[in-house]
């Protein structure tokens, strides 16, 4: 809105709120591009490099490598990126290691449109393959939501308590065997949010239910900006732990509480 943005700071240092300069990410890219600088000393093999870089984990079955990178492949091209974003800012470090190529955009402002400007870059870059990327064309394409499937192990009434910052409150997580779910915090029922969100999807696996909801935590911290809740636990037997966090729709702020449930025996 054309206005300053007072400093802010984050409970989660190193996932964000980190300073750099382009020139100082340019040269982290070189590094995941395998380009030995002589100023640098190695401190991985080039081959843990491309292990970061996969897609799936051969040790562990249906298993996603991520590690921070989104990857993806592009007209003949193979994309490795990450995008970052705070109130007021805008990031992008791409790599396309088949060409040997990195590029860096940082904006002090908040905007989708990196996307299509980093297109236009590596468009002049590779002049030869501007006509493939097509450029002014290119438009993500939309991902389906994932039908949610509880396992039998999930359905039940699970029941416990949530840590928040002013006061420990009740808690019931609710799943049915038609996937329907509801949440009770503090006397409060929340919904699911059946839409897609940057959170992820409703889903179980590997183990770990997660999914958003529609609604407000009663704390003393969350009342400062719209946000909905966000759960995330592990299975282990006839529990269920975690966090369930608090994530500002303005993206101001994530604050995560410790949950923990127990399945209610009929």
């Amino acid at each position: 809105n054309q206005k300053p943005i007072p400093f802010y700071d984050f409970d989660h240092r190193g996932a964000s709120a980190v300073w750099s300069s382009a020139h100082d990410l340019i040269r982290f890219g070189m590094f995941h591009l395998k380009n030995h600088l002589e100023d640098q000393k190695q401190i991985l093999k080039d081959e843990t490099i491309d292990t970061m870089q996969q897609e799936k984990d051969p040790e562990v079955p249906d298993s996603e490598y991520r590690l921070g990178w989104s990857l993806i492949d592009l007209h003949g091209y193979r994309f490795v990126s990450h995008s970052g974003g705070m109130p007021g800012v805008s990031t992008r470090l791409t790599l396309i290691p088949s060409e040997n190529l990195a590029t860096v955009l940082l904006c002090n402002g908040e905007t989708p449109d990196l996307w299509k400007i980093e297109l236009a870059i590596y468009a002049a870059l590779l002049p030869e393959a501007a006509k493939k990327l097509e450029v002014e064309k290119i438009k993500p394409e939309e991902e389906e939501l994932v039908k949610f499937s509880p396992p039998e192990s999930l359905l039940g009434e699970w029941v416990g308590e949530v840590k928040t910052d002013n006061k420990t409150q009740p808690a019931r997580l609710v799943i049915k065997e038609n996937a329907q779910v509801s949440l009770e915090l503090d006397g409060k029922i929340f919904s699911p949010l059946n839409m897609k969100t940057p959170l992820g999807d409703m889903q179980f696996k590997d183990g770990v239910f997660q999914g958003p909801f529609y609604g407000n935590f009663n704390t003393f911290e969350s009342a400062r900006s719209p946000h909905i809740p966000f759960i995330r636990v592990k299975l282990q037997g006839q529990s269920l732990s975690g966090y369930i966090a608090a994530v500002a729709v303005n993206q101001s702020f994530c604050l995560p509480f410790w949950i923990e449930l127990k399945k209610k025996v009929s």
